[in-house]
């Protein structure tokens, strides 16, 4: 006996109901769209999920920087400076220096007492190695001597009437730096030798006197007498004159050493 037309297409469509449901029931997972992208397989990591991944983003700054609960960029790293140079950027300044206490004042070393014995004693033997004569030598004398010239009165001071006087300029007008007059010479010897004040004595060397005074020392004889120099201190100028207040010479001395000059003590004639 023939089947009927419709039972044939029934039984497809049972079959294709029953094969869905297995396979729905069998796996435990949902119907999957056809049209949705292809699914991972079981197991497989999803591509920027790690931190040390590429692609990573932390959640924990999720806002750019500039915006409130945003992430805050790194500091700009800072270039280290050398001691003592100045920033960059920065003006140079010095530091302010330390003060300093003023010094106390110091008082200036008490010169040394003179001793006039001693002194002495010292400048009799320099005129002994200088050959002066033993008369010359002895302190009574020079001490006397040197008082008597140091005394002179003020009104008895004056030129020798001397007709070698014009000789004694012209030689020791030469010295001078500058030109200076016969009158002038005069006249400035005449001052000095009233000086009482700055001033020095010095022995003459026979040497400097021998051919000007050759009638105040016999270079043959015994004679005891001393020609003294009287100097402006700190300066080249000499002056000679004798006890009674006779002038016999006035110099500019460029060379002021024992060639010339022997220096006396301060201590024996003050």
């Amino acid at each position: 006996m023939p089947r009927p037309p419709l039972r044939r297409p029934l039984a497809l469509a049972a079959a294709a109901v029953v094969a869905s449901s297995v396979a729905l029931s069998g796996c435990g997972r949902q119907a999957v769209n056809p049209l949705a992208p292809e699914e991972p397989p079981p197991g497989a990591e999803l591509p920027g999920l790690e931190p040390d991944e590429p692609g990573y983003e932390d959640p924990s700054y999720p806002m750019p920087p500039g915006v409130p609960g945003g992430y805050v960029p790194a500091p700009t790293p800072v270039t280290p400076v050398a001691p003592g140079q100045p920033a960059p950027g920065r003006p140079a300044l010095r530091p302010l220096p330390r003060p300093t206490a003023t010094p106390a004042a110091r008082r200036p070393a008490a010169p040394a007492a003179a001793d006039p014995a001693a002194d002495m004693a010292a400048f009799l033997d320099l005129l002994g190695q200088f050959g002066y004569d033993p008369g010359a030598r002895d302190a009574q004398n020079l001490r006397m001597q040197l008082a008597v010239v140091h005394r002179v009165p003020q009104e008895r001071f004056r030129w020798a009437a001397s007709p070698t006087l014009g000789l004694t300029y012209g030689q020791r007008v030469r010295d001078f730096p500058q030109p200076i007059s016969y009158d002038q010479w005069k006249a400035e010897g005449l001052a000095l030798a009233r000086r009482s004040a700055g001033i020095r004595y010095y022995v003459a060397r026979r040497s400097l006197y021998r051919d000007i005074l050759r009638d105040r020392y016999n270079d043959t004889g015994t004679d005891a007498e001393l020609v003294f120099y009287k100097r402006l201190e700190g300066s080249p100028l000499f002056v000679s004159y004798r006890a009674d207040g006779q002038l016999d010479d006035y110099g500019y001395f460029r060379v002021v050493d024992w060639r010339n000059f022997l220096p006396v003590p301060a201590s024996v004639w003050r």
